[in-house]
């Protein structure tokens, strides 16, 4: 129990205080939405079912899900991307309305549910009538319902609107911001808006779409031994970060250390997907130049398949923006259908010191399976879109040159020193007692693996080493203090416990 779980109880009345079970848990608020809505609609909210059922519809086979070449993947005009923009832009103020509405969500067994509970049940798609253009297409599985069905359901929502009700009061508060919500491995993290989509774009068919851990292997160093390295290296990054008060003295949620990794360009095994559709197409329209700063695709690097030499060397083709979308509601199912431990996960990155990934609406995808390539997984649709110069630069002046995406103007930048980390060939030695126990290697293994290390100019050193001087430290540290980053962050977390009796 967290320390804000434990304070909800402890304010409990006290024959409720010794008895009662208090839970930020994402997964456990879900599995209480389903089973609400299971006490209405039986078998077409069991999520399993439902995730068969998408898994069945039009939707779902009339779009690519798994492609080996770039002729796989249907082109979609620049037409269709303003169209699905528009769509999102509906969709955001279906959220606002939704949540205008919140002190109408609950439904209290004196009362019949007014026309506004109604609203707010048909926006979350809770209703037998819900429409497609609502927030939630799956959740309840309204395949060849029958207005016989429909009647039935709907009554059943007016005798006993309070099932309904719990359903609706524990979902609403996840599409606004700043709620805390707790994730496995993650912890309590502050949330950004919910959308109704994630996204990927990437700048090119690469071929390939895998966490960057797991990216461009070199075969002339065995595999252990270029494993060994990432880790060492991304251990060295987090292990840093603690260096800093804003990461040290954060405590208006947990620090997500491998986030801020992958944000600093260390190989993570996590994906950067997205709530936002212009997010998502920055990433498929710009690149990171050597001057530290973002770019719209020129003509020159886009004109013919060849290029760009980094995706010629992978056989890719450098004409088309690649977006992966999947509904978010899927992934909400899926926590509550499948073993959390067993599947891939979508997490808030939230409200972290040295980054503003709220205003970029970031979200991790950590894969469990090593071998994982998002190009094959076929809960992801995959759309492809010609990059032209034009459309680059209009997506780069829509995001302000990147400013809507990394907004770091005000925050100090370390990257000097991450990319130090990034590139070193020397780890300390409390670093690889860490990780090589963590690979469970004997007192044997151990030497062993340091011995592979040196042969291919890795080295272990005696102590731990410091990657910024005292001075430099103290800088940073009276520039961003904690208080700093939290007053950046501008955010009041709110708080909205599952208390289980």
């Amino acid at each position: 129990m967290t320390e804000n779980e434990k304070r909800i109880r402890d304010s409990l009345p006290e024959p409720w205080r010794k008895m009662a079970e208090v839970s930020f848990d994402y997964s456990r608020v879900l599995s209480h939405v389903n089973s609400k809505l299971k006490e209405i609609y039986g078998d077409r909210a069991d999520w399993n079912n439902c995730i068969n059922a998408y898994e069945r519809s039009q939707y779902y086979n009339s779009s690519c899900r798994d492609a080996k070449r770039i002729e796989d993947i249907p082109e979609i005009s620049h037409e269709d991307i303003m169209d699905m923009i528009e769509d999102e832009k509906k969709s955001n103020a279906l959220m606002d309305e939704l949540l205008s509405l919140r002190e109408f969500a609950f439904v209290n067994n004196k009362e019949l549910p007014g026309k506004e509970f109604y609203r707010v049940a048909d926006i979350l798609g809770f209703l037998p009538d819900s429409s497609p253009d609502m927030l939630n297409n799956w959740m309840v599985d309204k395949t060849d319902l029958t207005e016989v069905e429909k009647e039935e359901y709907r009554r059943k929502i007016q005798d006993n609107g309070v099932k309904l009700g719990i359903a609706v009061s524990l979902m609403i508060d996840y599409y606004n911001e700043g709620m805390e919500v707790s994730f496995p491995y993650e912890g309590t993290l502050i949330t950004q808006r919910k959308g109704k989509y994630f996204y990927r774009g990437e700048n090119a068919f690469y071929g390939t779409s895998k966490p960057s851990i797991n990216r461009a292997y070199k075969s002339t160093i065995p595999k252990s031994v270029y494993d060994m390295v990432g880790l060492l290296r991304l251990n060295e990054g987090c292990s840093f970060l603690d260096n800093f008060d804003a990461v040290k003295y954060w405590n208006i949620s947990n620090v997500s250390y491998v986030a801020l990794a992958q944000h600093y360009g260390l190989k993570t095994n996590m994906m950067d997907v997205t709530s936002d559709l212009m997010t998502a197409l920055f990433f498929a329209c710009c690149k990171y130049g050597k001057d530290g700063k973002w770019h719209p695709l020129t003509k020159l690097e886009i004109e013919k398949r060849d290029s760009r030499s980094d995706v010629k060397r992978l056989n890719g083709d450098s004409r088309y923006g690649i977006l992966y979308r999947i509904p978010t509601e899927i992934v909400d199912m899926q926590w509550v259908a499948s073993d959390i431990d067993k599947g891939n996960m979508i997490t808030p990155i939230g409200y972290q010191p040295f980054m503003r990934c709220s205003n970029q609406h970031g979200y991790m995808f950590i894969p469990k399976d090593m071998d994982y390539d998002m190009l094959h997984d076929k809960m992801f649709e995959k759309m492809k879109f010609r990059l032209t110069e034009d459309f680059c630069c209009w997506v780069y002046d829509e995001m302000e040159q990147g400013n809507k995406v990394y907004p770091n103007d005000d925050v100090p930048d370390i990257s000097v020193y991450m990319d130090k980390i990034n590139n070193t060939h020397r780890f300390s030695r409390s670093i690889y007692e860490l990780v090589t126990t963590d690979w469970h290697l004997t007192d044997e293994g151990k030497c062993d693996m340091e011995k592979a290390l040196s042969m291919y100019g890795y080295h272990i050193d005696k102590g731990d080493i410091s990657w910024i001087t005292y001075h430099q430290l103290q800088k940073i540290n009276r520039r961003y203090s904690a208080e700093k980053a939290r007053e950046l962050a501008n955010v009041v977390p709110k708080t909205k416990a599952l208390i289980m009796l």
